[in-house]
């Protein structure tokens, strides 16, 4: 009887147990431990930090090249999102990539400056941003996903470095206030109409709806690029397409109205 007991014990306990596995959520079984440093919190990832949220309410923020002794990698999907107190903003070149909708609708950001050693820069990272008027990508950068830099609307000053290879689709989308546009030779893919996705509309082509700019030069080296990438654009005059393009696409550049001269160049 007493053997009986003792084995029906050890059966409730594990009966318990397992109960209890399947009662906490999922989230807090895998959920990263996460610390706090300033205004930092971040999470540990093979010995580097990632930022997961900023707490601070400066108008001037330089994001540390180190938190705790360890190297700042990365800025974890939406660590900055809707901060509206922001006006200037360093990213220093410890960090390697920037998650997505990490700066999404920070939209007093004037001034951005991006250090060499980024590489990535996610979907939706800097969407919205609509005071930013100048983006210079350093040569380090090989990805822009998609909508990065949609919809910011104060965007006037492009440049595009050599090292870029990637443009997602609405990347640039309607960044309305671009006048002129060069696209380096080591671009080889420019993604086209990409279709409704929820949090961020439909997302169009790269630089749809870039209604102010008037030139545009891609490098020879580029091969080719999605449909719809240049829709709308209605201001454009003047297109120089490099000798290396082996196709245009149908509506790549539908409704640019007001075009009137196309170099090829050798």
């Amino acid at each position: 009887m007493e053997k009986r007991m003792k084995r029906s014990g050890r059966e409730i306990w594990l009966i318990i147990g397992i109960l209890v596995l399947f009662i906490l959520p999922v989230g807090n079984a895998i959920a990263a431990t996460t610390y706090t440093s300033g205004d930092y919190t971040y999470r540990i990832d093979s010995s580097n930090v990632i930022i997961t949220k900023y707490n601070g309410t400066a108008s001037s923020v330089s994001i540390p090249s180190s938190l705790d002794g360890m190297s700042v990698t990365g800025i974890d999907s939406n660590a900055f999102k809707g901060n509206t107190a922001i006006t200037t903003l360093t990213i220093p070149a410890s960090v390697t990539w920037i998650g997505e909708a990490a700066f999404r609708d920070c939209t007093s950001i004037q001034i951005l400056t991006l250090k060499k050693g980024l590489t990535s820069i996610g979907i939706g990272a800097f969407y919205n941003c609509s005071s930013l008027s100048n983006v210079v990508l350093p040569s380090s950068v090989k990805t822009v996903d998609r909508v990065a830099f949609g919809n910011c609307s104060s965007l006037s000053s492009l440049e595009l470095n050599a090292g870029l290879e990637t443009i997602g689709a609405g990347g640039f989308e309607f960044c309305k206030k671009l006048a002129s546009l060069t696209i380096p030779s080591t671009v080889k893919t420019i993604n086209g109409y990409y279709g409704y996705t929820g949090s961020y509309g439909t997302i169009y082509g790269a630089f749809q709806g870039c209604e102010g700019m008037q030139t545009l030069t891609i490098e020879n080296g580029a091969t080719g690029f999605g449909s719809n990438v240049f829709t709308e654009c209605t201001a454009l005059t003047t297109i120089n397409l490099p000798g290396s393009l082996k196709k245009i696409p149908d509506s790549a550049f539908r409704d640019c109205t007001a075009i009137t001269r196309v170099i090829m160049q050798e």
